[in-house]
């Protein structure tokens, strides 16, 4: 019988040792993830993503327009020239 009991509290040490070790493990990540929604510094990269992308498109736009009417003063230079 006291070895049954043996292996039993084995047992039972040995399930408590894992049920800890889940809980630390839990601990662990809930603060990794608290920290990284804590963290600042990655929006501000977000931020000057946006804003690089916002100037892209900006310039996009004047070359379209410019261009366009680079092109009709071209053609109008062009259609003058006998």
């Amino acid at each position: 019988m006291n070895r049954d009991r043996m292996k039993e509290r084995i047992e039972v040490q040995s399930i408590v040792r894992s049920v800890a070790a889940r809980r630390e493990l839990g601990v662990k990540v809930t603060r990794r993830l608290r920290s990284f929604f804590r963290d600042d510094e990655g929006a501000a990269l977000i931020e000057y993503g946006l804003l690089v992308l916002l100037l892209a498109a900006l310039c996009i736009v004047l070359l379209q327009t410019i261009g366009s009417k680079v092109s009709n003063g071209f053609n109008s230079a062009n259609a003058a020239i006998p």
